[in-house]
């Protein structure tokens, strides 16, 4: 999550209902983001709503919450700024970043090949 540009970003955490899944929008209020929960029992188009309405959040998720709502990755590319996998699956076709450089932060999806974290 160190991939946040600024205070007050949002950050989608699409996952399976998980005991981790609070602790990671608790890590994203933690350093100034505004988290928002979306479960993985929606359909694509409620899933690609909620994800517009939050104008381009960052996204933390993993490929069974992707899998299990049916959403493309190329849908998950034109309505998030970066997206991260936290069961390591790379997304087909995702960089890490879609529409600035990548800046200091942990890759972990093969994007940019940095290393680099502030934390």
């Amino acid at each position: 999550m160190a991939a946040l540009d600024q205070v007050w970003d949002r950050v989608a955490v699409m996952k399976r209902n998980q005991p981790d899944l609070c602790l990671m929008a608790s890590a994203a209020a933690r350093i100034g983001a505004v988290p928002a929960l979306i479960c993985d029992n929606h359909t694509p188009d409620t899933t690609a709503v909620l994800l517009e309405r939050l104008e381009r959040p960052y996204l933390v998720t993993d490929q069974g919450a992707l899998e299990s709502m049916g959403i493309t990755s190329g849908t998950v590319a034109r309505l998030t700024e970066r997206t991260a996998c936290v069961d390591g699956t790379p997304m087909a076709g995702r960089t890490c970043s879609t529409s600035r450089p990548c800046g200091a932060h942990p890759c972990r999806h093969g994007g940019c090949g940095r290393t680099t974290s502030r934390w």
